[in-house]
């Protein structure tokens, strides 16, 4: 189930992005984020939750489906990789 969160970097408490939560594991927490112009999808170390915060939408959690239309407009501007795509795609028709 993906999840919209908030994330401030840990070193950079200025700087907050929202990013799509893809997937939980033991370890690592997979997150697609616009990063460095193009959107990717990254692995985070399961501390760095502890710098994420649900995004809300009219009080209710943010739509992952909402998300992925933004996102989408962003990567047809700033280019996204086919795997990256492939993952908006399946985001959108939940």
């Amino acid at each position: 189930m993906a999840e919209v969160v908030r994330y401030r970097n840990g070193t950079r408490q200025s700087e907050a992005r929202s990013v799509i939560v893809l997937e939980t594991t033991e370890k690592v927490i997979r997150v697609l984020t616009a990063d460095g112009g193009a959107l990717r999808v990254i692995r985070l170390p399961l501390t760095e939750q502890r710098h994420m915060a649900p995004l809300t939408y009219h009080g209710k959690p943010y739509p992952p489906a909402r998300a992925a239309r933004h996102f989408a407009r962003y990567a047809k501007a700033f280019g996204a990789k086919k795997g990256v795509k492939k993952i908006l795609r399946e985001l959108r028709s939940r």
